[in-house]
């Protein structure tokens, strides 16, 4: 897109922006229980960093609408202090005009000693503080003027910037009453919600068979007005329940009791609003839940699912509503067996000298692992080349050494390296093996899976890295010859995870087996949401690995290495919010202006199981499900969210597929792939004494999968959340016939014995 079109949009988007925070519209969402209401939308409270250095400090309190000491209204946002790091209260993120002035105002109580409020004005990555305020004890009220100015990285003319507030300090701090005011005259209030539903199970996530229900909360909405609520399966497009109350009707109060229907898994959405004696919508409020199975979640070994965790770092701040011991629970509960952390272990975090090692963050996150039955698995190195510490620099180059300029093929990595670094690009390999030693001994016994670095292709030179390599290996078998070493998980070099070139991701696998680099690993480990352009675009699903497994192992077999497992230790997809209109709200633009999937987040929720088949089915060993990017993240690069949630942690309808997947495919070894002409997949799966068959069309058309030789056995149907949608019957003489269509669906066969499976096109 050309410069000039770019700021063409950017002024549309402004503008329509403008008239939105001017004119708010009257029927808002407030999307959760804890969050905070920003005039047309609610906040997103990120904590940093996750885990503190005791483990007094786990669980963490989360931050939540508190009505004991209100400045003003019905509730204010109570932030607990920490003792070190703090809160971003991230989203929305208003889009502001470069060098104009806006005004903050906002009324805030610290319980005791001191707290500190900084803006921030950011465009993508990059971020500057533009205005820091020390907050005393007692009650204040702050109005805070400051420009949209940039810094390194944020001067490009058609950029859009972006505001959010830091707060920190060890002691709480309640704020209200917070607005945002524009050289236009625009402004957008944080004021206390007046209606509310809030889950009474953390996440909003429910076992099967458990009673549940949502608070309605329309705190004195209007006189004369009612509230009514509905609940609804989007997938099915079925109401389940609906309900209205009024003052009058529930012995004057404004607060209900909305009971869930939790008799089968799947993806909810509780809506209510207000409305007036005119029949007018005052407000509206959605939430969404979800029920998911929880019958004998597998443990670590048995196990082909994992999850990617950003648990620190600047690439993905932890929501500070969800308690790490809440997000590892739900990972056990669905099925995951392996968790791969990235930056726990940087070497920027657990050292300041080189010679004293802090691992207490790492610790108190691997002992939750463990304690939920997952196993760890630990990246080493540090995910940027210029967050590498100066103990482990130097401006010396020699043998021992390994320049870090040589191989950086990503310009604005190594930009921020020279910007950084200065004149110390070396990395010392005697201090990188202290490091690796340290990690080892301390761990040992409790970490048994290493990736050796994170996507080293466009970081490193190859035979430098074969280098570090060889120091990993050389340190592990000395001091825990038990540790099992992963690589070498790469991307595209030029521009990390534009996946437009998957032929140009396994050159960097191909060099290293040429170099002999691969004698220093136990696992061969790939990226696939760098190496194919599905994922970052709306294509057909029909080629989920084009080739590139069968690649990895025509490498293998040069290296006689054919029996080494390969991990996809980064999966991921393109997705949206469940809640499409949130991107007008979000942008204060219209919804044409970004492309998303047509169907939404619902359309990932389908892609899941196939993209595990196709993976499993290519001779892929260990899938781990990569954060995905949410809406407003895509919209304004700010953020990496996670697969189960949404860009407000709203829970998603991958989390009750993705336990049906776990749970009926686990223990399951692939047979066969049939296919048809028109798009139909049929993945055949032997299990115990019979078979499962996923089958769906990817070209959104209709089959019919039919099982011939049954000897007097039933058949189940499930739907992609697991749920029973049929069963069928038949003697060694029949055959029986279940549609499919674009909706992947399980089908399970109790016996294999002389079983055929065809796929016939309609």
């Amino acid at each position: 897109m050309s410069r000039s079109r770019k700021t063409i949009m950017l002024w549309m988007l402004l503008s329509v922006l403008a008239a939105v925070c001017a004119h708010p519209a009257q029927s808002r969402e407030l999307l959760r229980d804890g969050g905070f209401e920003l005039g047309i939308v609610d906040v997103d409270i990120l904590r940093y960093p996750r885990y503190g250095a005791t483990a007094a400090s786990l669980p963490v309190t989360p931050p939540f609408r508190d009505a004991t000491n209100p400045i003003s209204g019905r509730y204010s946002l109570r932030l607990p202090g920490l003792p070190t790091g703090g809160y971003h209260l991230d989203y929305p993120a208003l889009a502001l005009k470069r060098g104009e002035t806006y005004q903050l105002s906002l009324d805030a109580r610290v319980a005791r000693d001191r707290a500190r409020l900084k803006i921030e004005v950011f465009n993508g990555w990059t971020k500057v503080a533009v205005r820091t305020a020390k907050l005393e004890k007692g009650l204040q009220h702050l109005r805070l003027t400051f420009t949209a100015r940039g810094a390194k990285g944020l001067n490009e003319d058609d950029a859009v910037l972006f505001s959010r507030i830091w707060v920190s300090g060890p002691a709480d701090v309640w704020l209200d009453n917070v607005s945002l005011s524009g050289p236009a005259g625009d402004a957008a209030s944080m004021g206390p919600a007046r209606i509310w539903l809030a889950p009474d199970r953390g996440l909003a996530i429910y076992p099967v068979g458990v009673e549940g229900h949502f608070v309605l909360d329309a705190a004195d909405a209007c006189a004369g007005c009612s509230t009514h609520y509905a609940i609804t399966d989007p997938i099915t497009s079925r109401t389940i329940r609906t309900g209205t109350f009024s003052p009058r009707e529930n012995d004057g109060a404004w607060t209900a009791r909305v009971p869930l229907d939790v008799s089968k898994r799947g993806f909810y959405w509780v809506t209510a609003y207000v409305q007036d004696q005119q029949h007018r919508r005052l407000e509206t409020v959605r939430r969404s839940y979800v029920v998911i199975n929880r019958s004998d979640p597998p443990g670590a070994n048995e196990s082909r699912f994992g999850m990617c965790v950003e648990e620190h770092g600047p690439i993905t701040q932890i929501d500070a509503l969800v308690s790490p011991a809440d997000y590892y629970g739900l990972l056990r509960d669905i099925g995951v067996g392996s968790v791969r952390v990235f930056s726990l272990l940087m070497p920027d975090i657990v050292s300041t000298d080189g010679a004293h090692f802090d691992f207490s963050q790492a610790d108190a996150a691997i002992s939750l692992m463990r304690a939920y039955g997952l196993e760890p698995m630990i990246e080493l190195g540090s995910n940027q080349l210029y967050r590498l510490p100066a103990w482990l620099r130097t401006a010396e180059p020699g043998s021992a050494t390994i320049d870090l300029r040589k191989g950086m093929s990503v310009r604005k990595q190594r930009e921020k390296l020279e910007r950084r670094f200065k004149n110390e690009y070396y990395l010392m390999l005697d201090k990188y093996r202290d490091y690796l030693h340290a990690v080892f001994s301390h761990f040992r016994g409790r970490v048994r899976y290493y990736e050796v670095w994170n996507e080293p292709g466009h970081k490193f030179d190859a035979k430098d890295f074969i280098r570090i390599a060889a120091a990993t290996r050389e340190v592990s078998e000395a001091v825990d010859p038990d540790a099992v070493l992963i690589g070498y998980s790469s991307t595209r070099k030029g521009q990390v995870g534009a996946g437009r070139e998957p032929d140009a991701v396994p050159r960097f696998s191909e060099e290293m087996q040429r170099l002999g680099g691969l004698r220093y690993i136990d696992i061969l480990s790939y990226h696939s949401e760098h190496a194919y352009p599905f994922m970052h675009g709306v294509i057909g699903l029909h080629d989920y690995e084009t080739g590139y497994v069968g690649r990895l192992r025509k490498i293998l077999a040069r290296d006689s290495r054919q029996t080494m497992p390969i991990w996809d230790t980064e999966r991921g997809m393109p997705w949206v919010s469940p809640h499409a209109e949130r991107i007008h709200y979000m942008a204060g633009a219209p919804h044409w202006k970004y492309q998303r999937p047509s169907e939404e987040v619902l359309d990932v929720a389908r892609q899941l199981p196939m993209i595990y088949a196709a993976a499993v089915s290519s001779g892929v060993d260990r899938l781990f499900w990569f954060n995905f990017n949410s809406p407003v993240g895509s919209i304004f690069n700010v953020s990496r969210r996670n697969v189960l949630f949404d860009a407000q942690r709203e829970p998603m309808p991958q989390i009750p597929v993705y336990d049906a997947m776990t749970e009926v495919l686990r223990r399951a070894a692939f047979q066969k792939l049939i296919e048809s002409e028109d798009g139909g997949r049929a993945y055949v799966f032997k299990k115990e004494a019979g078979l499962v068959v996923l089958a769906y069309n990817w070209k959104n058309k209709t089959n019919t999968l039919r099982i011939s030789g049954l000897v007097e056995s039933n058949m189940s149907v499930l739907d992609v959340m697991g749920n029973l949608v049929g069963k069928k019957s038949g003697l060694a003489t029949t055959s029986i016939a279940v549609d499919v269509d674009k909706w992947p669906r399980y089908i399970l066969v109790p016996t294999a014995k002389k079983v055929q499976v065809t796929l016939e096109s309609r």
